[in-house]
């Protein structure tokens, strides 16, 4: 069973591919950026637009809940945040804020921002834990994968990239890590945590084109589902198990003051 596709899949696509081919400046690879400044505000009922945004060197958060917040800044499905209070995906904020260090964040650096974000701003204090649930195992067909390792170098950022048409939508993953895979491919697609069991550790280019089930399929040749698409395009499986998975469990959390 497939969640709708996810605001946050579509938003970490479009956070990561790099600040190279936007003609930006990355951060330093070792900086651990706070914030120089950042509002935090109450969305407007009526406001229309919706997700992660980078504009510049401003960090922009429209209509956001903090449980989008903590999903994207954790790399966890909805169901790996427990003991949340229901406000945390029920209201919904602007956010405009401005790193202390110069140029793009890569991914890790975005969700660090957001990680203090969330302690700074909202309160949130968190500790780890693990749950019976069930979940999807990430694993190699016994055929093995078929895609390749990384034709880029070690010094290259990961690039993954996307979009959407009316066959389907495809995901481009270069330089990219099965962790890079699960956050921004399929965490947020499925009805369950995804466990990565496939063993591989290295760097991988390969792309994706599925079906969505909520698309309506057009007549001619359209994209299969996901779980087949992965099995005939890239040589892994989803297999619905049950065990413990990390989950991260909702200490305090409150909503911010007034800037």
């Amino acid at each position: 069973m497939l969640l709708k596709t996810h605001l946050l899949t579509t938003v970490a696509i479009a956070l990561l591919c790099t600040a190279t081919a936007r003609g930006q400046q990355s951060m330093p690879p070792d900086a651990k950026p706070g914030f120089e400044v950042v509002t935090v505000k109450p969305a407007p009922p009526d406001e229309s637009r919706q997700g992660f945004d980078l504009q510049g060197r401003h960090i922009k958060l429209m209509r956001e809940s903090v449980l989008n917040i903590i999903l994207m800044a954790y790399s966890v499905h909805p169901k790996q945040v427990v003991d949340a209070p229901e406000w945390v995906s029920t209201e919904f904020f602007d956010i405009d804020g401005v790193p202390d260090v110069e140029g793009e964040p890569n991914l890790v650096q975005y969700q660090y921002l957001l990680q203090r974000l969330l302690t700074d701003r909202f309160g949130l204090h968190i500790h780890n834990a693990k749950r019976d649930l069930p979940d999807y195992a990430l694993r190699t067909m016994p055929g093995g994968i078929k895609f390749a390792k990384t034709t880029w170098t070690k010094d290259n950022l990961p690039h993954q990239g996307g979009h959407n048409g009316p066959d389907g939508q495809t995901m481009t993953f270069t330089n990219s890590t099965m962790a890079d895979f699960l956050l921004l491919g399929i965490q947020h697609v499925v009805d369950r945590p995804v466990v990565d069991d496939t063993g591989l550790t290295g760097r991988y280019d390969f792309a994706l084109h599925w079906l969505p089930d909520q698309i309506k399929a057009p007549e001619g040749d359209v994209a299969p589902g996901l779980f087949t698409a992965m099995r005939e395009q890239l040589g892994l499986e989803l297999k619905a198990t049950k065990g413990p998975v990390d989950v991260l469990v909702v200490d305090a959390v409150q909503k911010p003051g007034a800037d």
